[in-house]
């Protein structure tokens, strides 16, 4: 099996204005999405949308695009956020996607915000191409200030991210997109590339100094739906 993983967003676009919002929303979604699986299926950079992206045809040398095209067995999906692209007023760009900050949305420890609708929105785009005949998510969880209280990590935050994504997913099936696996980021707590060992994702609790690991509820959450016994410890 071979295939290929890519971080995908369901961008949100806003503006003075439906028009420039979508133009903003279509100039994010090609820079952050098309970008990534277009030239694989043989379709080049999504140029219209996203002119800044035209730069890159200095670079581009005969025959670079027919050998970019790739007969994949499978696309991973890595999803954790919806990334804003409010409009701004740069040709060829037309928008800064980053992260939101809606006060009613509940947000990680990390200060994404929790929109597991996005997920579903991915999977139907991708699902759209009508080119990869498997479609996993291969990354998605959510950070929290996860601690030990008498041996136990209550993490009932993360446990309902799950479901709320799981559920996209479940949705995503009926509606006949071929997704046939979901990975947590991530079983361990680990060092994360830009924040080192402050955010925790993992469904085990670690103690960096001991280096002992604790199962947090959403690890028992998990191995319950799929069929495992283990329970955690009383105390």
């Amino acid at each position: 099996m071979v295939g290929n993983t890519a971080y995908l967003t369901a961008a949100l676009g806003s503006g003075p204005g439906p028009q420039l919002a979508q133009r903003a929303e279509r100039a994010a979604n090609a820079m952050l999405n098309r970008a990534f699986l277009e030239p694989g299926l043989g379709m080049g950079y999504p140029t219209d949308d996203a002119p800044i992206l035209r730069m890159m045809r200095r670079y581009i040398q005969d025959g670079d695009l027919e050998r970019c095209e790739v007969d994949l067995d499978f696309l991973g999906v890595q999803y954790y956020t919806r990334l804003r692209a409010p409009f701004r007023p740069i040709p060829g760009l037309w928008t800064v996607p980053g992260f939101g900050d809606d006060p009613t949305l509940e947000k990680t420890s990390m200060g994404w915000e929790i929109r597991p609708e996005g997920l579903g929105m991915v999977l139907d785009m991708v699902h759209a191409y009508g080119r990869y005949p498997r479609i996993v998510v291969t990354e998605g969880g959510a950070s929290f200030a996860d601690r030990i209280v008498r041996g136990r990590v209550h993490d009932d935050r993360r446990i309902a991210y799950y479901e709320s994504h799981l559920a996209q997913v479940s949705s995503a099936i009926d509606r006949g997109v071929p997704v046939d696996g979901y990975f947590c980021w991530s079983l361990l707590d680990n060092f994360e590339w830009a924040d080192g060992f402050e955010p925790r994702f993992g469904l085990v609790y670690v103690d960096y100094e001991t280096q002992a690991r604790t199962i947090k509820d959403s690890g028992y959450w998990f191995a319950e739906q799929l069929g495992g016994t283990a329970i955690p410890p009383s105390h």
